[in-house]
């Protein structure tokens, strides 16, 4: 996940953003959410499963993870349980996303796997943004 930040206009380096691994098995959603994350500062991996995302966290684990609830093989509650399972991921902060799971239930089961927060989808990616930024304890 090691990436550089450039080079600005006048040729200053641009340091590099946190770095965001999003996991999402829709490649829509994955080039948009990749797009709008470079955009704020992030610098970006994905990863169209749970397995994948688990094999490259741990070979250079991020600053934060981005996740799609709703994927076939592992959801992302069960990515999240097994991040939490490996020692050196088990405080990488996690933040689930979906567009179908946001009720009292959906939240406290993302509680009980250790996931960072649950938001709900938007069509404008604020409510992701406004939760990596919380969970990083960076400014909104």
């Amino acid at each position: 996940m090691n990436e550089a930040g450039g080079t600005e206009p006048n040729g200053t380096i641009k340091k590099a953003g946190p770095r965001v691994l999003v996991v999402d098995d829709d490649k829509l959603q994955l080039k948009l959410s990749t797009i709008r994350l470079r955009d704020a500062g992030f610098v970006v991996a994905t990863a169209s499963c749970a397995t994948e995302a688990l094999r490259l966290a741990v070979a250079d684990p991020p600053d934060v993870i981005l996740s799609d609830v709703l994927m076939g093989e592992i959801d992302g509650f069960g990515l999240c349980r097994r991040l939490r399972e490996q020692p050196a991921l088990s405080s990488v902060p996690v933040v689930l996303a979906s567009a179908h799971y946001s009720d009292p239930q959906a939240q406290s089961l993302a509680t009980r796997v250790g996931a960072s927060a649950l938001v709900g989808r938007t069509p404008d990616f604020d409510a992701e943004l406004a939760a990596l930024s919380s969970v990083l304890g960076a400014p909104q």
